[in-house]
Order: C-alpha cells, then structure tokens, then sequence
C-alpha cells in the first residue's frame, strides 16, 4: 500500500540554501566526527609490497622502468634477479601511489637505500638488505614465507599478484596505482619454456578473466600471493616470462619463481646478521589480512526478478547513511527488495574482508518521493559501526563539495564488461571526474525533461582498474571533503549512448544530493513517512 502526504511539517527548520549537519539532532544522522570514515580509501592495501625504480645502465632519460618486491623483515625486501640487469639503489616502503611520495593514507613513503644485494646461482630470486631497518605499522608489514606451518596453494587455488607496470600491452605507459591481480595456479607444464628449466622451481599462474588489472612487464619481482587461512604467503616471485614478444600475458599463463625448501634454507643459512631473534617475522605478525577495496559503507542489495527468472542476476548498491537507514536508486525497486547485506566485501562469501559474519538486514520500509530519483531504506535494526561498517556523509554545508574535474569514486558489484552478462564478485573502486551536466544529458525529447539542479554527470577515468556497468545502480558518487567521503549523488543510468550496460567511453548519469532532497531525508528520518511503499 502507498501513503502519500506532501504537506510538510510546518516545524521545518532548515533553510533552502544552508543544510547544516550541526543542525540535525544528533540520534537521526552521525555526526561530521563519525561519517565517512575521516582515513583515506584505499583500493589495494597490500602493505608488504615494495616500489623498486630502477635506471637503464646506459644514458635513457625516458626509460620507465621498475620492478617490485616483497618485504620478508624489518631488513630484507626478496625480489627477482633479473632486475639487477638495471641499476637499483634504493626501494620505496609504503607506496601505494608513484605519482605520490605519501603512503595511502597520507603518510611519507620510506626511501630506503639498498646496502647489499644477496644472489644465488642457483636461485632466480635475490635478497635485498637495507641500509637500515624499517618499522612495522599497519601500512608496512612483512609478508609470510611459505614455511611448513602454513598451507600451501595447489592447482586451481586462486593467488594475487601485484606490482606498477605498464597499464596494457598497447602503450608504453605504466600505472601509478598498486594493482591488485587474482589469477589461479596452473599445472607447471603450462609455463615451461626451456627444457632446461626444471619444474620444481617453477610456479605457473594464469591471470583470471574478470580481472581488474593486466599482468604486464614491470610488475616482474612482485610476489605470488597466497590466503593462506587468513594469512599471505608468498609462494613465489613473479618473472613475467611471455611469449612472441608480448608485454602483457592478458590470457596466458606465466612462469615464476617459486619459493621452494631450497630456497628457505639458503635463506635461513645467510642467518641474516646473525640476529638468529629477528631474522623473520613471526607468524602472529607476518602476512595478514589484505582488503582490496576498503568502502565500509557500500552496501550490497541482493534483488529478485518479479517475474520467475532463475537466471537472472540482478542487483543495486547502496550507503549507510545512519544506524538505521540506507540510500540507494528508486530504479532498485522495479525488483523484490527485501533484504541488505551490510559489511559485504566478496558477495561469494558471507563474511567481511577480515572475516567476520556480514550482515543480512530485512527492509522495514521503502520511503520513496515522487520528486526525487532516490529512496530511503529503512532497516529492521540498528547496526552497530565497526572498522569494516561506518557510515558516509551527506554533503552538508560543512563538507567541501566536488566541482567539475574534481576526482570522485563510485563502486557496486555489478557487471565485469558489456560484453558478458556476469557481475563481479569483490567490491568494485571505480575513479571518476565530475563533468558539466551537460555531457550526459539524453540525446532527442527526453533532454528536455532532465533538471540541470539534481543530475550529477561523472567520468570513469581511463586508468579504471574497474568497468562502470548495470548492477552498480545505487552505488554512492564518493567524494573526499578533506578527509571525511560524502556522496554527491547516486548513480542511475548506467547504460551508454549504444544501449551498452556500462559506461566506459562516456559520462554516467546519477542524481544529486541538493539541499531539498536534504531536508527531504531529515523530514522522513525525524518525523511520519510522506511516502511508503
């Protein structure tokens, strides 16, 4: 049944031109010290990863080259000898972006010199010593080798690799942020090249087909990682070794080094320095945990087809916005909508990033209003915040609001592409720029029907590591407001000038957050519904 009452309540204390956050009482919407999760997002959070530039040996001024490593301790970085064929002096501890000399959440990077570079010939991998340790935090930590206490990958388990190197095999352009690969473990007869190479120092990965970023050169010296119970292992060193010349194995196996007992016990026998108490992490401190796309507020909304459609697949997304209420796209209502999945991460498991229980909320009421394209869900219980649960800001005066060209992130967990009618799995990070509004306006009548003041016209950037697609319908329009995320609107139309369902090569439509769909929430937040369905 649908309740409609447009008379607002005459105690309607806001004005049209200033809604002030310091002016909701403080039980309806969190405060600006609670919202949006004042810590920077970061998409890859793999903290053992090394950043390591090298310089050609002869005089190149536009050579781009680099390679990656992994941190073992506070002393040693373990990488791939072949990067030695360039000059390396130093590696970089923290980085997460190469255009930036701060860590993700803002912090200096460690440049750290390389004292010694330790090599076995027998061994396709190296040691770097630094000059001087470096200290444990939760942006720098060392990674597990694979001693016998922990599980091992097999064939078919699924692995990520990382590394900065060249975005695709048809530009010689590297990236700046830290990529995040999920690839499988193949059979080593897959990825062996030479009759000489002997298969029990090989580890053969083949990158998935849904994946995000390309396994390129210069992401070489990365290492294989592996979950091992909630623990990353480093199985072996990445060696992109690939066929005919290619720069990028976007289909095909690839050959690595794999840490083997050979290569522990060379390792152990260096003693590294003797510091028989600190030559390894232990394993209460090394490879844990590792969430790729940290939104605590994205909230996943499961949707059935009201006809009998077993095949379908459909979804939204959608915000936190309070203990109690959730913002999403009215469009998300043309389905069954029942239930929310708050702390989601992987929708293939029912755990969050860290692994705790998610939460499966009912929908109480679907509070919608015939003037806006957004609606209000209201949640059967309160839900308590966490590190992995917060809520984001409404963008009240107080926040900093995006302009055009600002830098905005959008998410959901809707389709890889537009070629394949199959959605992502983990949690997507979507980099966008605010464009005029003009540029996504329809094209014939229905231009004329579209309101300048609640349409927000975004951008996918071209070094998206994700595709902007059906599914992610609902998902915030995020933008950092010096160090609290706001969502400037919600996404919804995400179909392209071709009828394609995603918006790679073009602006994507949401609705804006103005200060009347402001007070709106307030109104229906504080006071009885205008309008339930």
């Amino acid at each position: 049944m649908k309740i409609f009452n447009f008379l607002l309540p005459f105690a309607f204390i806001f004005s049209i031109n200033a809604v002030k956050l310091d002016n909701v009482k403080n039980d309806i919407l969190p405060t600006k010290d609670i919202c949006g999760s004042k810590q920077q997002v970061c998409e890859n959070t793999f903290p053992w990863l090394v950043f390591i530039p090298l310089e050609s040996r002869i005089n190149n001024p536009t050579a781009n080259i680099r390679c990656a490593g992994a941190l073992i301790s506070k002393k040693y970085v373990i990488t791939l000898k072949s990067c030695l064929q360039f000059v390396l002096t130093n590696v970089h501890i923290g980085q997460y972006d190469t255009s930036k000399n701060v860590t993700c959440k803002g912090k200096p990077i460690l440049s750290v010199k390389v004292a010694e570079r330790i090599v076995n010939e027998s061994f396709d991998v190296i040691l770097l010593k630094l000059a001087e340790n470096v200290e444990y935090t939760d942006e720098i930590k060392p990674i597990c080798l694979p001693f016998e206490e922990f599980k091992r990958a097999e064939v078919n388990d699924e692995v990520r690799t990382s590394g900065w190197g060249l975005i695709n095999g048809s530009d010689n352009k590297n990236v700046d942020i830290m990529k995040n690969i999920r690839a499988v473990v193949t059979d080593t007869k897959e990825c062996k090249q030479e009759a000489s190479v002997n298969e029990n120092n090989v580890i053969c990965v083949k990158p998935k087909e849904d994946n995000h970023d390309n396994l390129c050169y210069g992401d070489q010296g990365s290492p294989i990682m592996y979950d091992s119970n909630g623990q990353w292992v480093s199985e072996g060193i990445l060696s992109v070794a690939l066929d005919f010349g290619k720069s990028c194995a976007t289909n095909e196996p690839v050959r690595s080094a794999k840490i083997t007992d050979e290569v522990l016990e060379w390792i152990l026998e260096l003693k590294l320095d003797n510091i028989n108490s600190d030559i390894l992490p232990t394993k209460d401190v090394c490879g844990k945990q590792v969430c790729d796309n940290v939104f605590p507020w994205l909230v996943f909304i499961p949707l059935k087809s009201r006809v009998y459609n077993p095949d379908a697949n459909v979804r939204c997304a959608g915000a936190l916005i309070s203990k109690k209420y959730v913002i999403t796209q009215k469009s998300c209502l043309q389905f069954v909508l029942t239930n929310v999945h708050v702390g989601q991460y992987d929708t293939s498991k029912n755990v969050t990033c860290k692994g705790n229980p998610i939460l499966s909320i009912e929908v109480e009421e679907k509070i919608v209003s015939e003037s806006y394209d957004v609606v209000l869900l209201k949640l059967a219980k309160d839900v308590e915040y966490t590190d992995e649960i917060k809520p984001i800001c409404l963008p009240f005066e107080e926040f900093k609001k995006a302009e055009i060209d600002s830098e905005v992130h959008t998410s959901g967990w809707g389709l890889i592409n537009d070629s394949e009618n199959k959605n992502v799995d983990i949690m997507k990070n979507v980099r966008a720029t605010m464009e005029d509004n003009e540029e996504c306006k329809p094209e014939g009548p229905a231009r004329a029907f579209i309101n300048d003041n609640n349409v927000i016209c975004v951008q996918q950037t071209e070094d998206n590591r994700d595709n902007l697609c059906s599914g992610d319908d609902g998902s915030p329009i995020m933008y950092n407001s010096n160090g609290n995320w706001i969502v400037e609107g919600v996404l919804t139309s995400l179909f392209n000038s071709e009828n394609k369902p995603c918006t790679i090569n073009e602006p994507a439509r949401g609705f804006k957050i103005t200060n009347d769909v402001l007070e709106w929430i307030i109104q229906n937040i504080d006071h009885p519904r205008t309008n339930i369905v």
